[in-house]
């Protein structure tokens, strides 16, 4: 089970690189090339969109390993307390199974006298 330190850590890492791709979404525009050919302009605006969606991508691929730890974690947090109730079953069937043979075996001696 992942500590909540890692998911804290994943968490962070996530919102600092959401911020860093709207900061730089935000303030690329202002050093964009106000001269120049449009051939230019059109240049700088194919590579800040290719810029972009790499790093919508790096976003993207963080926040899904993230999100599996983190649905991980809540898995094994919600399912511990049925495995401790499944230990529990095992140990009562095992108590059952126990009393089962014992009373097979006194009915086989034909001793009525059986210990639950």
């Amino acid at each position: 089970m992942p500590s909540t330190k890692e998911l804290w850590g994943w968490l962070f890492l996530s919102i600092v690189l959401l911020g860093v791709l709207l900061a730089w979404s935000l303030v690329a525009p202002f050093f964009w090339p106000t001269g120049g050919p449009p051939e230019e302009g059109m240049r700088h605006l194919q590579r800040h969109a290719r810029l972009l969606r790499y790093g919508l991508g790096v976003f993207a691929g963080v926040v899904l390993c993230g999100m599996t730890r983190w649905v991980y974690w809540a898995l094994c947090r919600a399912l511990a307390p049925a495995k401790h109730e499944v230990y529990a079953l095992r140990s009562r069937d095992a108590q059952t199974l126990r009393a089962f043979c014992t009373r097979r075996d006194a009915e086989d001696d034909v001793d009525d006298a059986w210990e639950v």
